[in-house]
């Protein structure tokens, strides 16, 4: 039996974004078979509500529309809204790499736990391959892009993101995933296409700050040690 997916996008104000990735999301192959779609929306106020209540293919696009306390609170609505065996979070503006990408996972991967691929960025001029990095270069960072990275539901439940950190919840999460020996498997695919400037790059300064407080938390010192003298 296929594993099935729970696509999440969370999502304010930036309704032209939204509209190009859910376009990409229903036309994937699968979609209403194995894989559904949660947006959850923080009560927009661009004609977002409106777009999203006149959106078809109700039984496979679920919408949660109601205020949030921010993005990773807005993702913990989505875990556990999902009902999939799998889930993998793109953002508003970002898509699957290929229409059949879940297909292909699916048809390769019959069951894992964490399964991370490569991701293409596009800048305004230009378009990078992020390969994704060697898992014993966690305490750097993480090791991929968070939009590569499909996860085990019930993983997730247990797991879910700390709202204490603004911009790097995610490195937290899986991070500590690691850390506690969950395996992490490779898929040799691109498996998003997403576009430069989210907020941690935007804000890098303090998620670089945030990625210090995790690492130190979660790693030994002498890797801390290393991660301070790489930064100056």
């Amino acid at each position: 039996m296929k594993p099935t997916f729970s696509v999440i996008t969370v999502h304010f104000n930036q309704l032209p974004l939204l509209k190009s990735t859910v376009e990409n999301i229903v036309s994937q192959q699968g979609f209403g078979e194995i894989i559904e779609y949660i947006i959850v929306d923080g009560l927009s106020m661009d004609g977002t509500i409106d777009y999203l209540h006149g959106l078809k293919a109700e039984k496979s696009i679920h919408r949660i529309i109601e205020r949030d306390k921010g993005i990773y609170d807005a993702m913990n609505k989505g875990i556990k809204a999902a009902t999939g065996e799998y889930i993998i979070f793109i953002n508003a503006g970002d898509q699957l790499a290929e229409s059949d990408t879940l297909v292909k996972i699916a048809n390769a991967h019959k069951s894992f736990d964490v399964l991370y691929g490569d991701t293409e960025i596009a800048y305004e001029t230009f378009t990078r391959f992020a390969h994704s990095k060697p898992l014993e270069k966690f305490w750097q960072s993480l090791p991929f892009v968070h939009q590569s990275v499909i996860v085990k539901r019930e993983i997730l439940l247990q797991n879910l993101f700390d709202l204490s950190y603004k911009f790097c919840s995610d490195y937290d999460q899986l991070s500590k995933l690691y850390a506690d020996k969950i395996v992490f498997e490779k898929a040799n695919q691109i498996i998003s296409r997403i576009t430069a400037g989210g907020a941690s790059d935007v804000n890098a300064a303090e998620a670089t700050r945030e990625v210090f407080r995790i690492s130190k938390k979660r790693f030994s010192p002498h890797c801390v040690s290393v991660f301070i003298s790489e930064q100056k």
